[in-house]
């Protein structure tokens, strides 16, 4: 009959479930291994997790004491069941030895009890440092009274040491001495009784003189500002001292602040380079929005050349399929102007100064100012302005060609020429000049419109200053200033006599020949 509750053997009335799961932490937490060995020491059979116990390489008939070291001395039995526990494996994991005679031979079973020996050295470690800790509390309480006590141990892990005036430039070290005391100054650490602090800092004998004043009144405290020591190995050591009046007694404290300095220096050096970070990255966004601009100045030259060509057509005797493609056209330039339009509108961003000084070949200014003539010459007779192209007959000795870059120079010519577009009147003329002089070649753009306001002149060249109509956002003058500029050359503005304006710019003449 079964025994009292709990206390059953026989597994067989437990659920398969049950002994599933039981198997199953067994296997887990314990890795069995199990060996079958004949009467005269040699394998006949094994299974389970021999590798966690460093045995492999078994075979049948093979002597067990050549490949399993451990069970050296535990054979024969000398009793039906042995077992040997906590034993030592060579891969380093601790087993209880189970030895046991069936009718086939001797059984040898392996658990692995690592995970609960680990626990009881973690365990009789613990209950070790809990021994020490109540020593060490005992004798700092037997001792709380002396200067070695738990107080001046605390000052002195925090880096504190607490020095009392006992007269003219002597002093008694109160509190155990810290590290940074030992380091600078071992002598004072040394000293029993009294010591000349004035002799070994410079910096704390002046501020000692402050500090005597306190002293002498009785009350409140004077701080002396951070100041540095080196130490004989050449280590730097940041200190900071307060004089103090306490309950009638004149006392020095010494801190080492620097761990403080550390930390603000690090702090100090990431904010550093989260600026000079934020500003690289402001002048790539800025580079980038004078690209952007750059891309849709140049998109809207031709677009205002297309759009004039197909107005000029329309006024011809055409087909109604020709007419109707000029419609289709004209609609969708207006809509990719539109488009332009609102993307300048939303990238209108502070230019940086462009790095355009060019070392490539000199370019011919002459051919330059004729491809945006011709370019902008629909736009000015479908509006009714006359545009001329006006340079001597002959070509200069040293030529035309002058230190640029081709395509931003045709940009400048084309801003300038637009300018003038927008602000000439109907049966006016605009010219583009070329001329020669002492200093280089000198290039105007002259129109015969109002002229530009004097409150407008000094500020005409700027980032998103503007006089003309609404949609002009104020970039491609300042887009001329920069490149003539970053060339080495000047650009500006002046009212003519008889009406209108003269925008002009000079460029250093090339020596070479310009490219064709």
């Amino acid at each position: 009959m079964a025994g009292a509750c709990g206390e059953r053997r026989d597994m067989s009335t437990f659920p398969p479930a049950v002994l599933a799961f039981l198997q199953e932490q067994l296997i887990d937490t314990q890795a069995p291994a199990f060996l079958l060995l004949a009467d005269d020491g040699t394998v006949v059979d094994w299974g389970g997790a021999l590798g966690a116990y460093g045995i492999h390489d078994l075979e049948r008939g093979v002597d067990v004491a050549e490949r399993v070291p451990l069970l050296q001395g535990l054979l024969p039995l000398g009793v039906a069941r042995e077992g040997v526990p906590l034993v030592e494996t060579d891969a380093g994991a601790v087993a209880d030895v189970d030895l046991f005679r069936g009718a086939e031979g001797t059984w040898v079973v392996l658990r692995n009890v690592t995970p609960a020996v680990e626990r009881e050295r973690a365990l009789q470690q613990s209950r070790n440092a809990m021994q020490l800790l109540e020593r060490s509390m005992a004798k700092q309480e037997a001792a709380k009274g002396a200067p070695g006590g738990l107080l001046p141990n605390a000052l002195a892990a925090l880096g504190i040491a607490i020095f009392e005036p006992l007269g003219t430039d002597r002093f008694r070290l109160l509190a155990a001495p810290p590290q940074w005391l030992g380091a600078l100054w071992p002598d004072i650490t040394n000293a029993t009784d009294e010591c000349p602090l004035h002799e070994h800092s410079p910096f704390l004998r002046d501020f000692l003189e402050e500090a005597d004043g306190c002293w002498q009144t009785g009350s409140g405290s004077c701080r002396a500002g951070p100041w540095t020591e080196v130490d004989a190995l050449g280590r730097d050591w940041h200190l900071e001292a307060v004089a103090l009046s306490v309950q009638g007694r004149s006392l020095l404290a010494i801190v080492d602040v620097g761990q403080s300095h550390r930390e603000k220096t690090a702090l100090l050096q990431r904010a550093r380079e989260h600026v000079l970070g934020h500003q690289r990255l402001l002048k790539d966004l800025e580079k980038k929005d004078v690209l952007l601009h750059c891309i849709v100045h140049d998109l809207r030259t031709p677009m205002v050349s297309a759009h004039a060509a197909l107005q000029l057509l329309a006024t011809e005797t055409l087909p109604y399929d020709a007419r109707r493609a000029i419609v289709v056209g004209r609609t969708e330039l207006e809509r990719q102007d539109l488009l332009i339009r609102s993307i300048l509108d939303v990238f209108a961003a502070d230019l940086n100064e462009l790095e355009s000084r060019a070392d490539a070949a000199p370019v011919d200014v002459a051919d330059c100012a004729a491809e945006v003539v011709d370019a902008f010459r629909p736009a000015f007779q479908l509006r009714g302005i006359n545009l001329a192209l006006e340079r001597t007959d002959a070509e200069p000795p040293g030529g035309w060609g002058v230190v640029a870059e081709r395509t931003r120079l045709v940009r400048v010519l084309a801003n300038l020429v637009d300018n003038a577009l927008r602000h000439s009147r109907r049966d006016t003329t605009v010219a583009v000049g070329l001329a020669v002089d002492g200093e280089g070649v000198f290039v105007t753009v002259d129109d015969e419109g109002p002229g530009v306001p004097a409150d407008l002149q000094p500020r005409l060249f700027d980032r998103f200053s503007h006089g003309g109509p609404a949609g002009n956002i104020g970039l491609g003058l300042h887009f001329c200033r920069v490149t003539i500029e970053g060339w080495g050359g000047r650009i500006g503005q002046e009212n003519r006599a008889g009406g209108g304006s003269r925008f002009w710019f000079r460029l250093p003449q090339s020596s070479g020949r310009a490219d064709e």
